[in-house]
């Protein structure tokens, strides 16, 4: 379900292993006012979601089996690195490693990643609750 109003807005709705073959998709309606739609796609094929940020990316997988993002090609000059996660945030993933040009996510499982302006590992450094990351950080 998806509200809406008089302003225009982007949805978009992502169903797994749908297989190959015919579907009917059937759209719904409340009220009685005008609804426009425009670039309607469908596609059948796995999907990936990339979205970049000021100080990094996220790199997500919604499909069942496991995805490849290629880095280099996503976004050409940065490096990136793992966050440092806790003990109870995946610490063999989340390392605080640079990540490889090319990073393969599981399926259903998602990456964050961090820009780096140092093509090193990450210092170890955690930061405590509460505290911005310093200038300094890499």
């Amino acid at each position: 379900m998806t509200l809406a109003n008089a302003n225009p807005f982007d949805a978009s709705f992502y169903f797994r292993d749908m297989g190959a073959g015919h579907f009917d998709v059937s759209v719904h309606f409340e009220g009685g006012e005008p609804v426009y739609l425009s670039n309607f796609r469908i596609f059948n094929a796995e999907d990936r979601w990339v979205g970049e940020y000021e100080n990094g990316a996220i790199l997500v997988n919604p499909a069942t089996s496991t995805q490849a993002f290629d880095l280099a090609r996503l976004f050409p000059g940065h490096v990136f690195r793992r966050i440092l996660g806790s003990a109870n945030q995946d610490p063999e993933t989340n390392d605080g490693s640079i990540a490889s040009a090319r990073v393969k996510i599981p399926g259903m499982d998602a990456l964050f990643l961090i820009k780096s302006k140092h093509d090193a590992p990450y210092s170890g450094r955690r930061m405590e609750p509460g505290k911005r990351p310093s200038a300094s950080m890499p």
